[in-house]
């Protein structure tokens, strides 16, 4: 029997798999916070990065590999909750950044927004990722309400940003924290559960894409379901015990903080539902479970998974990603990117030349003033045109003037029409005129 060899001499060879599967960075104070919470939970094959602008407080991070964001830049210092200085000290290191994302399959960034270095910064990294044709995933911390409109304007500003870069951005509100205390929590207590629930749920995505299952949920599933998609999406994960723990799962992540802040399983156009449980986890249990999500995304794209994990014996763990997003808009240079100056030449994402005299985050209402309203994070954005792009618009225009016959006033041919039967009623007169007569006539307007 004639077999086909492995490999012929001259035919192409095989593509090797990335050799490093995931890479996480952590992006200015709270991204460092966060994935210093990682710990013991990054298992084998997850790489940390700290990342900041500050030397002060990377230096107080501890165990992980830091790097030094845009020194030359900020000279050590933080940006001051400029996000303009927090890109352009990303850009001086675009670079070293590629470098660190050479070979690796994916990127997650964990970011705060609606500060400087990780709202400015992060769309910069996430970049510099996609150019190496990794799969990049962004974490952001939205802030709390207390923190005022100034910083949640630029957060917005920042998001939009970001999610023309990264594959999908992952939306964490921080306000939604203070629901999970049942009395008035210290403030140290919120930062702190918002640290380790965001950590947790980074965490959880990972091992569920490494856990073996029965309807697995692997690399492949999760690239279908974001690469190119410039999405905006949420996490929320739930681990119940108990003779009831299937609907206590289904009940608790309908009411999670992440979904009761924006994206809810209404709004989704892609769901990720992974059910995994221990050995002791029943068909029916399974089956329910999945229906109920079926039938609460009856309109979307719902990726099934279900593993078994022997440390969940007498848990049920649930995890939903649910993802809402049109495709990528069309960029200049590299693809997603969002700069590109007149001349043709590359310009940094943000900077101070093309968005004008410092960040224009307020947003214009059409009856004048700045709006107040607080749009939606999730809301897809319109594509964006190029420079190139609009320049051709204006050129056909130039070239192809309207063809519409230019409007022509014309005057109406109004007649005095009789009294009729009102000719022998007396007139109505005042100061010698007759003000049964139209104003127009009496006065010999020409109407048109």
């Amino acid at each position: 029997m004639n077999t086909l060899p492995d490999s012929q001499p001259g035919g192409p060879e095989p593509i090797p798999a990335p050799s490093r599967p995931l890479l996480i960075f952590g992006l200015g104070d709270a991204g460092c916070a966060v994935i210093e919470r990682l710990g013991a939970m990054a298992g084998d094959g997850v790489e940390r990065i700290a990342v900041n602008t500050d030397m002060v407080a990377l230096n107080r991070t501890q165990g992980i590999r830091c790097h030094a964001l845009g020194r030359k830049i900020t000279r050590g210092l933080s940006c001051g909750g400029d996000p303009v200085q927090g890109a352009n000290a990303a850009e001086s290191d675009f670079g070293v950044i590629s470098a660190l994302v050479e070979d690796v399959r994916m990127v997650w960034i964990v970011a705060g927004l609606g500060g400087g270095t990780g709202g400015g910064a992060a769309p910069v990294l996430a970049r510099a990722a996609r150019e190496k044709g990794v799969l990049v995933l962004a974490f952001v911390i939205l802030p709390f309400e207390f923190e005022g409109v100034h910083r949640r304007d630029q957060a917005e500003q920042s998001l939009g940003a970001l999610r023309s870069e990264a594959d999908a951005v992952i939306c964490l509100p921080n306000q939604g924290m203070a629901r999970l205390f049942e009395e008035k929590p210290l403030f140290n207590e919120v930062y702190a559960a918002a640290n380790e629930l965001i950590a947790s749920g980074v965490m959880g995505v990972w091992k569920t894409l490494q856990r073996p299952g029965m309807v697995p949920l692997g690399f492949g599933d999760f690239e279908r379901l974001l690469r190119g998609r410039n999405a905006s999406s949420t996490l929320a994960m739930v681990e119940t015990r108990g003779e009831n723990r299937t609907k206590d799962a289904l009940e608790r992540i309908q009411n999670h903080p992440f979904l009761q802040a924006g994206l809810g399983f209404a709004d989704a156009d892609s769901v990720l539902i992974s059910v995994a449980g221990g050995t002791d986890i029943r068909f029916d249990e399974v089956e329910w479970l999945h229906g109920q999500f079926q039938r609460l995304c009856d309109h979307a794209r719902v990726v099934p998974g279900t593993a078994l994990d022997d440390s969940l014996t007498g848990r049920v763990h649930v995890t939903a990603l649910l993802v809402r997003g049109g495709m990528r808009p069309a960029a200049a240079g590299s693809e997603g990117r969002l700069a590109a100056t007149a001349n043709g030449s590359n310009a940094p994402l943000i900077s101070a030349d093309n968005i004008g005299s410092g960040l224009q985050f307020e947003k214009m209402n059409p009856k004048g003033g700045h709006s107040t309203a607080t749009p939606s994070p999730f809301m897809p954005e319109a594509p964006a045109l190029t420079t190139d792009q609009m320049r051709r618009a204006v050129e056909r225009q130039i070239k192809n003037p309207s063809k519409r016959k230019r409007a022509v006033q014309t005057l109406f041919n109004f007649d005095v029409v009789s009294l009729g039967r009102f000719a022998q009623t007396e007139a109505t007169m005042r100061d010698g005129e007759n003000l049964d007569e139209p104003t127009w006539a009496r006065r010999g307007i020409t109407l048109n």
